[in-house]
């Protein structure tokens, strides 16, 4: 028998609160993007000092045009190495990141099943899902990218369409303003379709992480079985994605609420105010971080356990017991 939505919220908040070391690896993941990121920037900056400088200074004293084809080549050869640097990030990233949310996914499996995890199941389900997730997400990446040209290669057509019929209807070459107008509205409407398109398939692929590691699916099973299980319980997806949203919007608007009034602070120094705003939205991140990313993760592989292979062995929660009432005494009571 599957559970209802309430059921759900409800022991998966149970598998989570004594188990809140499942935020450890969302904790770990964080840090290791930041050092990859560092290190990326620290390396482009070794690689392209000179060049660019050396570009910059021929900008800036050449007497005539300095855009020679000895220039753009040099600039293209720096755009190619800021594009194979930012692919290369973009593995490292990606790779780190497969590890640590299959091993996450896996605590939060056993949380479920025995009711207490550690980092060791971590390391297990980590290193033996993070190939297949990681190929899985790199072909979410691709499945992204391909959305973002075609759409963009659309838009610009119907914008050329659209500019096109303008002029013939009302023989009016279209310069200045009127077509900065066009294209304005153009990108406007091409950036609302283009994040709608991306929250709804992110929506249907929420469960592909989970059928990696629950189902031990290949990236490309996975996808077929993350799309399968989308379709058979999308509107319980949708609910629970709008119940995690919420959360996070309630957080971020009580959070906002709270920091208001350090932003009149105006009789400390410009730096001290920034850093202890940046300190203030550190911590919330941490916050967001060890709590509302691990509770997610437990409530949708509490979703995807109960709709594909069932919850086994669950152990029950400890019932209450009353508090104990001693009889009353049977010797006659003193009184002096």
């Amino acid at each position: 028998m599957t559970e209802s939505i309430e059921d759900l919220i409800k022991k998966g908040y149970r598998n989570w609160r004594p188990n809140l070391i499942l935020g450890v690896p969302f904790l770990l993941d964080t840090i290791a993007t930041i050092i990859i990121i560092i290190l990326i920037l620290i390396m482009l900056y070794l690689c392209l000092h000179g060049p660019v400088s050396s570009m910059l200074e021929s900008i800036y004293y050449s007497s005539s045009s300095a855009f020679t084809p000895q220039f753009i080549q040099k600039a293209l050869n720096i755009l190619l190495v800021v594009v194979v640097v930012a692919i290369i990030a973009k593995i490292l990233i990606t790779l780190v990141s497969s590890f640590f949310v299959a091993g996450a996914i896996g605590m939060a499996q056993k949380a479920i099943e025995t009711g207490k995890t550690s980092l060791g199941d971590m390391i297990e389900y980590g290193r033996g899902n993070f190939i297949s997730l990681f190929f899985a997400n790199i072909t979410i990446s691709i499945i992204y990218l391909s959305i973002t040209i075609v759409l963009a290669i659309v838009f610009l057509m119907a914008s050329g369409a659209l500019i096109f019929f303008y002029i013939n209807i009302t023989n009016v070459v279209v310069v200045g303003l009127a077509l900065l107008k066009i294209g304005l509205a153009t990108w406007i409407l091409y950036v609302i379709i283009l994040n709608v398109v991306f929250i709804l398939l992110g929506i249907i692929l929420i469960p592909v992480p989970y059928a990696v590691v629950i189902s031990h699916l290949g990236a490309i099973d996975a996808l077929r079985e993350g799309y399968r299980f989308f379709m058979n319980n999308k509107l319980l997806i949708f609910f629970l994605w709008a119940v995690i949203s919420a959360v996070d919007w309630g957080l971020g608007l009580v959070f906002s609420v709270v920091i208001s009034p350090f932003y009149l602070l105006n009789f400390i120094s410009p730096l001290i105010h920034l850093i202890f705003l940046a300190i203030l939205f550190l911590l919330y991140g941490l916050f967001l971080l060890l709590t509302i990313t691990p509770l997610s993760t437990v409530w949708w592989t509490r979703l995807y356990l109960d709709r594909t292979i069932g919850i086994k062995n669950e152990p029950s929660p400890p019932e209450v017991q009353p508090p104990s009432q001693e009889p009353p005494s049977s010797q006659p009571e003193i009184y002096i």
